[in-house]
């Protein structure tokens, strides 16, 4: 600072041959600047030796208020202040600036200073004791701090997963299955996120769960995208009748979301399969059983993305296609389905429904008569009903193929060309009708429901009550019922119930969807909705076929029954027994309802009606089917047929009124390998249930209400 004093002295004589500056408000850097000058001779050498366009910086140094004042007073460059009139203020906001900076700055080191002393006072006096309580309170805390974590994860993921069970049960509108995903989706997000800490662990079980709420939450996405599906599906319909829609386009724009599921199945199932540990025996049998639902779930989606252009081509992208609907009598049974009664003509071009014609089975039954072909003889069994074979009776065959075959010969020969065969049979819609509620039908004047359909439509059709005129041929009233039901399904909206109706009927061979083009066959194949049979899955299996031939309704009240004795031999061979029980359970109470039907329509027709409607015999041509390797014995009249993977027997089973007739035969099945006994008994489709009773070396079990395949193994 002196040497700074000094420089200052000596530059008094020269104030303006000397240019100063200040560049900080603490430090305070003083650059000299010699300018030419004629007396730079005179400058005293004590203060510094200046040259032309000599600079020189002089060291910062710190320095306090004090020193500010005097360098002010000392200075005298009143000439500098009047040729810069901004300096004075600078200096003085720097002055101000500096001693609140200083002042902050000492205020807040005395307060650290004091915390800090005292917490070094406090625990210099912590005794032992005292640190053991305060890890203690800490631990507790934490211990605290998980349990409310877990808590939180815990409540959404089984909120998540109640709210899926509650879909999959079906019951829901369109709306609370959507509620229900966008809740799941949030409850999931936050699980993710207050579980993140438990995966640095690394334990078997923080990854298991961890693999929950993975598997969770790509399920719930998958359900958006799901949702989102429908909605575009909804969007197309609420405003325009389904049938007015180009369906192409619709399905051509739906494609990335489908993607987008297989994707998420995809994801949710990888996420499951890594689950090693759960806490109990029934939650791995749910996980199990949740990774083979979505397991065929994704099976089906991936065999529709790999066919898309071949579904696009079946809804007539290119060409226009036509395809008949054969709607099936569920009174009177036949090998594949019942009895066709009513049939439709559907004609699509790029999936819009243009063409929709209801025919009844004998009209166009008509126009094969005028047509002239080589008359085929009817087979066996339907040549008790009429000499020679026709469209109504053409799904005698055991084989899909066989029957959709026989039924294009003849609409062909009626005059229609036809693309495929679409089975829609009567016990279906009974099973929608459960699903949406007694369905007001303004025609008739009331509700039609399950337990009222059958006895209602069939007795209306028999007694010709509805004549040309009202409402067209006796079958009219049928078509007219069909678009009223549809409509009160779609203002239901139960969607969830719907998808799960068409899997389970697929399933059962309920619906079934024959294509006669190679591409389209396949799919249906892929798909299941072929309904053929793989009979090589198991040792042993038995597939009872029944044909109707009682020229009457009866099968509407039969209920069925078998009993089988398998016994195992020490040769490895099986001796097996089989007894066939039927029973015609039209009860008085059947009767009088159809009585009161009758007085409601001014039905007058008596016993040949009532005979129709199921009061007389029932009478079945049955073709029992056996695995090929099968020996039956104990058939004296009958003749075991042999059918490549298959043989059957045939026989006939007549069952009066309110009685139960049996039928009995045995056979012996090889086992040359000593293989472990499996059988499956098929329901031929149609059939609503079934008893069954199994007696294994003398084990009986009893299976009652049997509504689809049963599977038996011996372990």
């Amino acid at each position: 600072m002196k040497k700074l004093r000094d420089i200052i002295s000596s530059s008094e004589k020269y104030p303006d041959n000397i240019d100063c500056s200040f560049q900080s408000g603490v430090e305070v850097e003083k650059v000299f600047s010699q300018k030419k000058s004629e007396n730079i001779q005179d400058l005293p050498q004590k203060a510094i030796s200046l040259r032309e366009k000599t600079q020189v910086q002089v060291e910062s140094k710190k320095i306090s208020m004090k020193d500010f004042d005097a360098l002010e007073k000392r200075w005298e460059i009143m000439s500098l202040f009047r040729r810069n009139i901004s300096l004075r203020p600078k200096l003085s906001f720097l002055k101000k600036q500096y001693w609140s900076s200083m002042v902050f700055l000492e205020s807040q080191g005395r307060y650290f200073k004091e915390m800090f002393f005292r917490l070094q006072t406090f625990f210099t006096h912590l005794t032992l004791w005292w640190y053991i309580s305060l890890l203690l309170i800490c631990i507790s805390w934490a211990f605290l701090l998980l349990f409310a974590t877990k808590h939180t994860i815990e409540t959404r993921v089984n909120r998540w997963y109640a709210t899926l069970q509650n879909i999959s049960q079906g019951g829901n509108s369109f709306e609370e299955i959507r509620k229900g995903v966008n809740q799941a989706r949030f409850d999931f997000l936050l699980a993710d996120i207050f579980f993140t800490p438990f995966r640095l662990l690394g334990d078997t079980r923080m990854v298991s769960v961890s693999n929950v709420i993975g598997g969770g939450r790509y399920l719930s996405y998958t359900l958006d995208h799901s949702m989102s599906l429908m909605t575009q599906i909804e969007s197309f319909t609420r405003s325009r009748n389904p049938t007015e829609i180009y369906w192409v386009h619709v399905l051509e724009r739906l494609r990335p979301n489908i993607t987008l599921i297989s994707q998420g199945l995809e994801k949710a199932i990888y996420s499951y399969q890594s689950i090693d540990w759960l806490p109990s025996t029934s939650l791995l049998e749910q996980k199990n059983t949740l990774i083979s639902q979505l397991n065929l779930l994704k099976d089906n989606i991936d065999i529709l993305e790999s066919h898309y252009t071949t579904l696009l081509s079946l809804l007539g992208k290119d060409e226009r296609k036509q395809y008949l609907i054969v709607f099936q009598n569920a009174d009177e049974i036949r090998p594949t389905w019942w009895f066709m009664g009513s049939m439709a003509i559907a004609s699509m071009f790029r999936g819009k429904l243009d063409i929709f014609q209801k025919k009844d089975v004998y009209a166009i039954e008509w126009d094969l008569k005028l047509s002239e072909y080589e008359r085929r003889l009817a087979p066996k069994g339907i040549n008790e009903l009429t000499e020679y074979f026709w469209l109504r009776d053409s799904n005698y065959f055991i084989n899909t193929k066989d029957s959709a075959e026989a039924i294009k010969f003849f609409v062909w020969q009626a005059g229609l060309d036809i693309d495929g065969v679409i089975f829609f049979n009567q016990n279906s819609l009974l099973r929608l009708l459960d699903i949406s509620w007694p369905v007001y039908f303004d025609e008739l004047k009331r509700d039609i429901s399950r337990s009222n359909f059958s006895e209602l439509m069939s007795l209306l059709v028999e007694s010709k009550v509805y004549h040309t005129g009202t409402l067209g041929t006796p079958k009219q009233i049928l078509f007219d019922f069909v678009p009223v039901f549809f409509e009160a399904l779609k203002q239901q909206g139960k969607y969830a119930e719907y998808i799960q109706f068409l899997s389970q009927e697929i399933q059962n061979r309920e619906i079934i969807v024959w294509f006669f083009d190679d591409d389209g066959q396949n799919l249906s194949k892929e798909l299941g909705l072929d309904g053929a049979i793989d009979f090589t899955v198991s040792k042993d299996f038995w597939y009872p076929v029944y044909t109707s031939v009682s020229w009457n309704k009866s099968d509407r009240y039969m209920q069925r029954s078998y009993s089988y004795d398998i016994v195992r031999k020490e040769s490895c061979e099986y001796d097996i027994s089989v007894t066939i029980n039927s029973t015609h359970a039209m009860t008085k109470v059947h009767r009088d309802n159809i009585e009161i039907l009758k007085r409601d329509f001014w039905i007058h027709q008596d016993e040949e009606l009532m005979y129709i409607q199921g009061m007389g015999r029932n009478r079945q041509f049955v073709r029992y089917l056996l695995p090929p390797e099968a020996t039956v014995v104990g058939l004296d009249s009958w003749e075991a047929v042999n059918y490549g993977s298959r043989k059957w027997i045939e026989f006939f089973l007549e069952t009066p009124l309110l009685q139960t007739s049996r039928f009995h035969f045995s056979y012996t099945l090889q086992n040359p390998e000593c293989q472990e006994y499996s059988l499956i008994h098929y329901k031929q489709p149609g059939i609503k249930k079934y008893d069954i009773d199994i007696s294994y070396n003398g084990d009986m079990t009893r299976y009652t209400d049997m509504s689809h395949d049963f599977y038996f193994e011996k372990e």
